[in-house]
C-alpha cells in the first residue's frame, strides 16, 4: 500500500515536471537550450531542463549516425517562407537543439516533449496533418528516408482538408539518395 502511494505520488511529480517543463519552454521560441535554461527563474526547473537535455544529448550522441543533427540553416527557412510562402511551419524532423520552430516532431518523443516536441512523424497519432506547411529534413539514412517518404505518400493522397505542403530536404547522393529524389520527382503529388 505504501509503495504504491510513493509510486503514485512520484508518478504525479513527474508529470507536473514534465507539464511545468513543456509550459515555459513553448512561450520560449527561437531560444537556444543554453538561454532557456538561463530564463528560468527556479533552480528547480533549470535542473528538470538541463536533465532533459543531457538525456536527449546522450541519445543522439548514443547513435552516432550522420545527418541526424543536419538542421537547414535559419536563411533557408527564411527564404522559403518569403519566397515559396512556406510561412510559420513545423518541422517534421528535428531536436531541442536545431529546432527552428516552436513545435516539431523528434527522434525521442518521451523526453523531447518537454521541450516541443509533437511526437515522433512517423506515429500517426502525433503527427498527422490535414493542411498546412511542413519542412522534412529527417536524418539522412537511407531507411528513415524512404520510411519518410512512405509516409509523405500516404498523407498526401488523403483527402485534406486543405491545402498540405512538405518542404522535402534531402542529400542526392548515394544510390538510396538518388533514388528517393527520383521517387520524389515521379510523384504524382
Amino acid at each position: 500500500q505504501q509503495q504504491q502511494q510513493q509510486q503514485q505520488q512520484q508518478d504525479k511529480d513527474n508529470d507536473d515536471n514534465n507539464n511545468t517543463t513543456r509550459s515555459i519552454l513553448r512561450e520560449d521560441q527561437g531560444m537556444d537550450p543554453l538561454h532557456r535554461i538561463q530564463q528560468l527563474e527556479s533552480t528547480h526547473e533549470q535542473k528538470l531542463l538541463k536533465q532533459t537535455l543531457y538525456s536527449c544529448l546522450a541519445r543522439y550522441e548514443a547513435l552516432k549516425g550522420a545527418g541526424y543533427q543536419c538542421a537547414v540553416p535559419g536563411q533557408a527557412f527564411d527564404a522559403a517562407a518569403q519566397e515559396c510562402g512556406l510561412g510559420t511551419t513545423i518541422e517534421c524532423f528535428a531536436s531541442p537543439f536545431n529546432c527552428r520552430y516552436r513545435s516539431y516532431c523528434s527522434a525521442f518523443p518521451d523526453l523531447e516533449s518537454r521541450v516541443g516536441s509533437l511526437g515522433s512523424f512517423f506515429d500517426d497519432h502525433a503527427f498527422f496533418p490535414q493542411q498546412g506547411s511542413f519542412e522534412a529534413n529527417p536524418p539522412f539514412v537511407p531507411e528513415v528516408m524512404l520510411r519518410m517518404g512512405q509516409k509523405l505518400e500516404r498523407l498526401l493522397t488523403q483527402q485534406p482538408a486543405g491545402p498540405l505542403s512538405f518542404l522535402v530536404v534531402v542529400p542526392a547522393w548515394g544510390s538510396v539518395g538518388i533514388q528517393f529524389v527520383c521517387d520524389m520527382e515521379r510523384s504524382s503529388h
